[in-house]
Parts: C-alpha cells; structure tokens; sequence
C-alpha cells in the first residue's frame, strides 16, 4: 500500500469507527424504545435500519475528509448510483454476518446484554473491507496523473 492509500485506510477505519457509532447507537436505541428486537426477525430491521443511517453518514463524510472529491456536478448521480450499489452489497454483508452472529450463535450469559452490539460489530468489521476496496476502485478512484502538458486528466474530470 503507498502512502496515499495508507492515509485514507486510517481515515476510512476513523470513518467506520463513527459510523460504528452511529450504527449502534441507532440499533440500540430502536432496541430500547420497542423493548423489543433482541433476536430475530425484529433485530435484522432494526439492523437494516441503523445500518441505513450509518451509510448516509459515510458517503458525507468520506466525499469530504477520506477521499477528498466531493460531489462533483457532472457525476453526483453516476457516484452516488456506485456508492449505493456497493454499500448495498456491504449491507448484505453486514446484516448478514451481525445476524449469524447475534441469533445463531449463543452468547456465555455475561455477554447475553451485548450479543445484539457484538453481532453489529462482526457485520460491521467484515464490511469494512469490502467497502473501502470497492469505494476506493469505483467511486472514489485515485485522481489521474497525466504526463505534464496533456489534458487527459482534465478531459475525464479530474482536474
């Protein structure tokens, strides 16, 4: 990994480290005003839905601060498009791995309170993989260095 790259790794694991936050705090909080939601059906939609906001916020963050780009005017929709269809995907993954870890696997009774945060933990761990590779490739790729003098760069928009 060049230094670049390694930049953005720590700023894109401080990212998931808030995002986590949110996540969490919106699961939680979902959890605790229903009484409910612990295991089940019930947890994988409050999931989906902590994830949700948990999503929104990163795209703002890592346009601004991760990656540096921003929206740009000619290619906010084709952007936005990737970062969904990639963070669905990351959503699958996270959900999926949170659930497996929250509903099938049984927790020792010292950790019963938390399962529901340490299932969203593991969906959340595996899903920063994903995503970073995937956002990095395909939504916020490395700015184009062109040789000095052509206007390559400029011409696809990274200038």
């Amino acid at each position: 990994m060049n230094r670049e790259t390694t930049a953005q790794f720590l700023k894109f694991t401080l990212v998931g480290a808030l995002n986590t936050a949110v996540d969490l705090a919106v699961l939680n909080g979902l959890i605790l005003l229903t009484q409910r939601g612990r295991t089940g059906s019930l947890y994988v939609c409050f999931k989906a839905i902590s994830f949700l906001a948990a999503v929104l916020h990163s795209y703002v963050i890592n346009c601004k601060w991760t990656f540096r780009v921003g929206v740009r005017q000619r290619n906010w929709r084709s952007q936005g498009t990737r970062f969904l269809a990639i963070s669905i995907g990351g959503a699958f993954i996270n959900i999926f791995v949170a659930t497996v870890v929250a509903v099938f696997i049984q927790p020792v009774p010292v950790l019963r309170p938390l399962w529901p945060s340490i299932g969203a933990l593991a969906g959340s761990g595996f899903g920063l993989f994903w995503n970073f590779c995937l956002y990095r490739c395909f939504v916020f790729p490395p700015r184009a260095i062109a040789p000095a003098g052509s206007t390559a760069a400029a011409d696809r928009g990274f200038s």
